[in-house]
C-alpha cells in the first residue's frame, strides 16, 4: 500500500486542495486574458483539469473505501472524509 491508500482522508484533502489551486490558476488566466482569446481558452482548459483532479480524487477515495460515487451527492462535498476507511467487503463475520 502506498501513502495515499493508507491515509485516505488526507489524500482526499490533498486532491481537493490541488484541484482548487489548479482551478484558481484557470480563473486567473481567464481574468488576465479578457481581450486575449488564447488566455481565456487556456484558462478554461486549466479550470476543467482542476475540476477533474478534484472530482477524480474524490471518486478514487470513495472507491478505496468501498462506497459508491453517489455518496458525494447524498452527503455533501466532504462525504469521503466522513466515511470510515474500512471496505465493507473486507469484513468477515466471526463464526
Amino acid at each position: 500500500m502506498n501513502w495515499f491508500e493508507r491515509h485516505l482522508n488526507q489524500a482526499f484533502i490533498i486532491y481537493s486542495c490541488l484541484g482548487n489551486i489548479i482551478g484558481d490558476v484557470g480563473l486567473t488566466l481567464i481574468e488576465i486574458g479578457e481581450s486575449e482569446d488564447w488566455f481565456v481558452i487556456g484558462g478554461l482548459v486549466v479550470l476543467v483539469v482542476g475540476g477533474m483532479v478534484s472530482v477524480g480524487g474524490s471518486l478514487w477515495v470513495l472507491e478505496q473505501k468501498g462506497r459508491s460515487f453517489w455518496w458525494v451527492f447524498l452527503s455533501g462535498c466532504f462525504a469521503p472524509v466522513w466515511l470510515s476507511n474500512k471496505r465493507d467487503d473486507e469484513w468477515i463475520p466471526v463464526k
